[in-house]
């Protein structure tokens, strides 16, 4: 099957279906970094292919088994984003096909107003109806969600300029008139407007930002749905108006056979033509038919609500992982910390036994200083009673004595 998908020349119209049946071949064999290669081979060269959402399942699916979770959840996540953008422009389109059919209602509640001559009543649907063709007009200008966006930023902007235009006039008058209290206010609250405004102009992603643009397939299939709905509605219109002037004719008909003797030449000869214009209508009619059901374009093909609901399951399932290694990863970390905590208790322990032992060393310690204190005060009390207490001095006469013996000796 490779060799013959490898055989398909890119140029051909459909080479995105060789690129997706390579894909799934890869990954059969177990190749996923090629299945990989692959899916962003389509995803680049064919942005709006059927086949997208189902490249992108295919290549979220190989990075998982590659441990590349990360990127596989925002690729499921694409996916799932994209059903959202497409719900949001069904939603969209839906508003604007209300507002044709409340412009069909205004139409037909127009023509039965000039037919009873309500010349106020005519006027307020003409009102009415104007307000909707603006309305129609500023969607047509606005286009997708992201340009209506980006619109409505910029009509923020505008109002902020206007309000900073009110309070210098504000703060002229308040000038003139000398209060000074509601120049300050003024001023104070312009200070905030331009300090808003500048946080306006520095967000430069809103200006950038396209609703639809990051999901052409997405686009593509609203787009598509929509002239469905609208090109099936009106076959379906198409086909009550045929019956309806089947219905005429009908009756024209019955009116020619039962005026054949009665009715004169001319009132023959205009309900001849009558019935000449209604089937030339209902031909008309119903070939404008044939060509409208001609014009339907084929369903999207993308199955964009079976790739959604698999995305969204695969994606719950890597969070579940994600949360279920997070887990681990506490309950690793408290393991530790538990072990952590009984070291530090143990060596607290030790410490704590260490202290006493250094205050059972330092208090023997000091009892053994404090009985040679007392041993040095008794020895020193005893030496001073021994040689200090008694005087054995010499006197001075006994030493004068001492001293004539010797010099007659001498």
């Amino acid at each position: 099957a490779m060799t013959a998908y490898n055989e398909v020349s890119q140029g051909f119209d459909g080479f995105d279906q060789a690129l997706i049946g390579q894909a799934w071949n890869l990954i059969q064999m177990g190749e996923y970094s090629s299945t990989i290669e692959k899916s962003h081979l389509l995803l680049k060269n064919y942005l709006a292919s059927n086949f997208a959402y189902e490249a992108l399942v295919l290549s979220a699916h190989c990075k998982h088994i590659l441990n590349e979770s990360k990127d596989a959840a925002h690729s499921y996540r694409y996916v799932i984003r994209a059903h959202n953008a497409m719900s949001l422009q069904e939603e969209y389109d839906s508003e604007r096909g209300q507002l044709k059919e409340q412009l069909k209602t205004l139409q037909e509640l127009e023509n039965n107003a000039i037919e009873l001559r309500r010349e106020e009543l005519y006027l307020k649907i003409n009102l009415a109806k104007d307000e909707i063709d603006g309305f129609m007009n500023q969607i047509q200008e606005k286009g997708d969600q992201g340009t209506i966006l980006v619109q409505d930023y910029y009509d923020e902007r505008l109002d902020i300029l206007e309000h900073i235009n009110q309070l210098d006039r504000v703060v002229d008058w308040a000038s003139q008139n000398g209060r000074e209290d509601v120049v300050d206010t003024a001023l104070r609250q312009k200070s905030r407007l331009i300090k808003v405004l500048d946080i306006f102009q520095a967000d430069r992603d809103v200006a950038n930002t396209a609703y639809l643009v990051d999901f052409p397939l997405a686009a593509k299939e609203a787009n598509i749905n929509y002239r469905r709905n609208s090109i099936s509605m009106t076959y379906n219109e198409l086909d009550l108006e045929k019956r309806r002037i089947e219905n005429v004719l009908e009756t024209t008909s019955q009116m020619q056979d039962f005026f054949k003797n009665q009715a004169t030449i001319t009132d023959q000869w205009d309900l001849q033509v009558l019935q000449n214009d209604l089937d030339g209508l209902r031909d008309q009619t119903s070939r404008f038919r044939k060509w409208i059901n001609s014009a339907i374009p084929d369903a999207p093909q993308s199955n964009m609500d079976y790739w959604a609901d698999y995305a969204g399951v695969k994606l719950s399932e890597l969070v579940f992982e994600a949360r279920a290694q997070k887990l681990n990863e506490i309950d690793q970390h408290s393991s530790r910390l538990e072990t952590i905590e009984n070291i530090l208790e143990f060596r607290r322990i030790d410490l704590q036994q260490q202290l006493d032992d250094f205050e059972q060393e330092i208090r023997t310690l000091q009892d053994h200083l404090l009985d040679k204190q007392i041993e040095l005060e008794q020895l020193e009390k005893q030496t001073y009673f021994e040689h200090h207490y008694f005087d054995t001095r010499i006197t001075e006469e006994e030493d004068w004595e001492s001293r004539l013996r010797e010099l007659l000796e001498q």
